[in-house]
Order: structure tokens, then C-alpha cells, then sequence
């Protein structure tokens, strides 16, 4: 047994120790990314029933975007794009403070209902622009088109008035599907699935379960390139 642990054993474990540390600590190659001005974050959200297939990747986004704007020292003001449960208008919050917006947003839930854009542009026209430097303007989008004509253009250009505009939104291939009602015939039932891009190849699978939860049929739908 030696008498002391080998150099090469101690430089070894003190490697590890500093590697664990800088991993603990979440180190950012570039903590300016996405926050390149000095005003506030508006961080515009789309909680409507197409951001639900993956929200919790929408919430981590959420939680990392107001711990960038806590450690440059940023105020931050919500906007939820989908109509309230309560009726409430949709409207931008008041000026939060990173560890205020953070826990509004991680307690945010999809709603089972469409964006209303045009509303959330209304919203926006009575924010003031932040003369101090320019507001850090962010849209997670749900990706899909409003109803209503060029107001996701609209949209854009209002926030791009504010300050920087940043849109996160999720790939084509993981954008929400659409089933349409069934239309019944004496040989079963005829399903539509609708999506909102056609330029990749994708396979979905659709499931019929019984009233237990038991699984009655299985069905697997191909899109080609192009269908949508």
C-alpha cells in the first residue's frame, strides 16, 4: 500500500471534480444568444391545441429563454396567443421579473383550442416601444397558419417594430396532425388525418380503444412527399 495517493491519480481526480463543477453550473458559450438588446423580453407564446404534442419541450425553452433574461438582468412580459378559459381578453402581462415569468410560464397547459393572432396583435399595438435599447421580441410559434389573412405577418412585423425578433418553432416532421370526424359506412369507419407541411415523408400510427382502454384496432398512415 503506498504511504500517498500517485500524482497521476490525484491530477486525475481533480480533472473529474472540475469537470463535474463546470457541468453543475451550465455554462453558456455564448449567454447573449437570442437576447441581443437591452430592453425587456417579450416572449410571445402559442398555447393554443397544436403547441400540446410537445410541450415540455416548450417549457424547457420557456424556463431557458427567462434564465437568460435573469442573468442579464431583463424584465419580462408574457403573451399567450390561445383565448382564456375565463374570458378574459388576451392581453400583454404587466413587466415581470424573470423568476415572476418563470413561474407563470411553468405553469402554463396547452389549451384545447385555436391561437387567436389577430387578438394577441391587438394586444401588442398598445405595448410602447422600449426606447432604453430595444426590446428582445421571441414568438414560439405552434407553426401553423391563422385562419385569418396575413396576420401572422402582421404579427411578425409588430414585433420586429419592437426590437430583435426571434421565432422558435418545432420541425416539420414533429408539427401537430389533424383528425378529421369519422364518416361512418356499413364496412366501418373512414378516417382523415390532415398535416400542416407536405415536404418530408412521414408514417403516423392511429389507435381505436375501447371503453376500458383496451386497444381495439391499429392503423398505420403514410404521407409521401408532397400530401398532406
Amino acid at each position: 500500500t503506498p504511504a500517498r495517493t500517485p500524482w497521476w491519480l490525484l491530477i486525475l481526480r481533480l480533472a473529474i471534480a472540475a469537470l463535474v463543477i463546470t457541468a453543475l453550473a451550465h455554462p453558456l458559450l455564448n449567454p447573449q444568444a437570442l437576447l441581443t438588446g437591452s430592453g425587456p423580453l417579450v416572449l410571445v407564446i402559442d398555447d393554443g391545441w397544436a403547441a400540446a404534442p410537445r410541450w415540455p419541450e416548450r417549457l424547457a425553452a420557456m424556463s431557458e429563454l427567462t434564465d437568460r433574461a435573469e442573468r442579464n438582468g431583463l424584465p419580462v412580459r408574457l403573451l399567450a396567443t390561445a383565448p382564456r378559459a375565463d374570458g378574459q381578453p388576451i392581453a400583454v402581462s404587466d413587466v415581470l421579473t424573470a423568476a415572476e415569468a418563470r413561474s407563470i410560464v411553468q405553469a402554463m397547459t396547452p389549451r384545447p383550442w385555436p391561437t387567436d393572432r389577430g387578438a394577441a396583435l391587438a394586444a401588442l399595438a398598445q405595448l410602447a416601444p422600449d426606447v432604453s435599447g430595444g426590446m428582445n421580441a421571441l414568438w414560439l410559434t405552434d407553426g401553423l397558419a391563422s385562419a385569418q389573412a396575413d396576420v401572422d405577418n402582421q404579427l411578425a412585423k409588430r414585433l420586429q417594430e419592437l426590437g430583435d425578433l426571434t421565432v422558435l418553432r418545432d420541425p416539420p416532421e414533429d408539427m401537430a396532425l389533424l383528425m378529421m370526424p369519422p364518416s361512418g359506412s356499413q364496412s366501418g369507419l373512414t378516417l382523415t388525418v390532415r398535416r400542416p407541411a407536405g415536404d418530408h415523408v412521414r408514417t403516423v400510427t392511429v389507435r381505436a380503444t375501447g371503453e376500458q382502454g383496451e386497444l381495439v384496432a391499429r392503423e398505420e398512415i403514410g404521407f409521401n412527399v408532397g400530401e398532406t
